[in-house]
């Protein structure tokens, strides 16, 4: 049965904005912390570009990011203000303020200004709307994006300066890194699977490239992905358009989706029920694995040696499970 025109509709502006998100990365770089010349605080060059000058760590950050709110509460530094992009996490943040936001208007202004903000660490998806916010709030507005492991370490170390929590953040990376040593360490003889991950909408698909996070956990975990390689679209360069037919030849052993939104059932279902989808191998052996969406894409940040022991799990599913944070500070002297 056809779907309803109105499910139709949503569907495709979800696309939409899928691809708007991507298209605001298309020019990003990475965030750079140095001292200040005259050696009195430090300066942060954003992904922008845009070079902010601190005297001294800041007290109130307003966090407009998953991955900012996510980090500072991770290194007991909450901020004064969120965005609120559900599930939120941990679940303390829920008492903080939230800032509403907006894709064709940006963050609240005037909630921005209510927050009292000494900074606002903004997603780079807003940059077209920083320099205002940046103006009318009379605060300095930090653009970050998080697209692979090293970013994580290198924006956890910003955020770790910025509030003068270096060592909780050099903490927080030290378990990321635990997570990833194990790997390092295990044997070399397991077979690396072939595996795809799969991102979108009911009308719009798109494979995980090696520049995607996805594909940067991927490689990390020895799999080979098999749209790596895959022409890029044109303007969203960690992602390849995907359809089940390009699927089939691919022909992946083991398939990863992280349906945008995460919590539309239909849009799995869609592509499961595909009438072409059983093809594929990994139907036929019972590794298509959905994914928990936010920690692979809208919540990509602490919670990332999750992430690594759940791909790992699904990859190798007779292999040991790589050490948890747990187990690494046991471990540690």
């Amino acid at each position: 049965m056809p779907r309803p025109i109105h499910d139709r509709l949503a569907s495709r502006l979800t696309a939409a904005v899928l691809l708007a998100t991507f298209a605001a990365f298309a020019h990003a770089k990475p965030v750079d912390v140095q001292p200040a010349a005259d050696g009195q605080g430090f300066t942060i060059t954003d992904t922008r570009g845009r070079v902010h000058a601190f005297d001294a760590p800041v007290e109130r950050v307003a966090a407009c990011s998953t991955f900012a709110l996510e980090t500072l509460m991770a290194i007991d530094a909450p901020p004064v203000a969120r965005f609120h992009v559900p599930p939120v996490y941990p679940a303390e943040a829920e008492a903080i303020p939230v800032v509403a936001r907006s894709h064709g208007t940006g963050p609240d202004v005037e909630q921005l200004v209510a927050a009292n903000a000494d900074v606002i660490l903004l997603h780079d998806v807003f940059h077209a709307f920083a320099d205002d916010v940046q103006a009318a709030t009379r605060t300095p507005v930090v653009l970050h994006r998080v697209d692979s492991i090293d970013d994580i370490r290198q924006h956890a170390a910003m955020i770790g300066t910025l509030v003068g929590r270096e060592a909780a953040a050099a903490d927080m990376v030290a378990d990321i890194d635990a997570t990833l040593g194990w790997i390092d360490r295990a044997p070399a003889t397991v077979h690396a699977p072939r595996a795809v991950s799969l991102f979108g909408t009911n009308d719009a698909w798109f494979a995980h490239r090696r520049n995607a996070f996805m594909g940067d956990l991927l490689d990390r975990l020895g799999a080979v992905n098999v749209a790596a390689a895959r022409e890029a679209h044109a303007k969203y360069r960690s992602l390849t358009p995907v359809d089940v037919e390009q699927l089939i030849q691919l022909d992946p052993e083991v398939v990863f989706i992280v349906p945008y939104g995460g919590a539309d059932e239909s849009v799995v279902e869609n592509l499961i029920n595909h009438p072409a989808f059983g093809a594929l191998s990994a139907v036929r052996n019972g590794r298509v694995h959905v994914l928990d969406g936010p920690i692979y894409f809208s919540h990509v940040g602490p919670r990332v040696g999750e992430a690594v022991r759940t791909l790992h799990a699904h990859l190798y599913p007779d292999a040991d499970a790589p050490a948890s944070a747990s187990a690494a500070d046991a471990a540690r002297p």
